[in-house]
């Protein structure tokens, strides 16, 4: 019953982002066309989970996550991600996600935060099986100048860290981003 923010769409595909709404469970969800006009066209009604989090990390490749080094440029393992660099050992990169909750102050869903706004909530990120302490994070929350769904995660790699892909994972509220996701490390 409510409008969505759209970002993007094709004929195939649309990307949305959910409206702020204390719905929780199956919600239906209905694409129009033209809305409140004489040739408004309705989509069926489609339904999806809504839920407080559903943190998920985004990748290059699948499994690659999408990580930029200091400078800006990717963190990848260059076979599978053109013009990366694997991270190093004890180096602060950047992490890029969604569904990962409220943010202080709040956003709504459509809203630009122009300054941090970091997450309400406790959270762990684990880098190679190691769980990082909370001054290897030295931001997490809504990625500044971005729309209010795109989080983003400044995180130490261990200084621990072995050479080859370092799985990745972040938890908040007691769900875990899905597993599979890494970051390629050279010492």
């Amino acid at each position: 019953g409510r409008r969505a923010p759209v970002l993007y769409v094709q004929p195939d595909q649309i990307n949305a982002q959910a409206p702020t709404i204390a719905d929780q469970g199956p919600v239906q969800v209905r694409v129009i066309l033209n809305p409140d006009r004489p040739n408004e066209m309705r989509s069926d009604v489609g339904t999806v989970q809504m839920s407080e989090y559903h943190p998920a990390l985004f990748t290059f490749d699948g499994t690659s996550a999408a990580a930029r080094h200091a400078d800006g440029s990717p963190v990848g393992d260059p076979a599978r991600v053109a013009g990366s660099t694997r991270a190093r050992p004890g180096e602060t990169i950047t992490l890029f996600g969604t569904g990962f909750g409220v943010s202080e102050p709040v956003y709504q869903a459509g809203e630009i935060p122009l300054a941090a706004a970091r997450l309400r909530d406790p959270f762990t990120v684990t880098i190679g099986g190691v769980t990082l302490a909370a001054g290897d994070v030295p931001y997490a929350g809504l990625s500044p100048q971005s729309i209010s769904a795109l989080y983003q995660f400044n995180v130490k790699v261990p200084d621990s860290a072995a050479d080859g892909d370092a799985p990745i994972s972040i938890t908040i509220g007691g769900v875990r981003t899905p597993a599979g996701v890494v970051i390629p490390v050279r010492r």
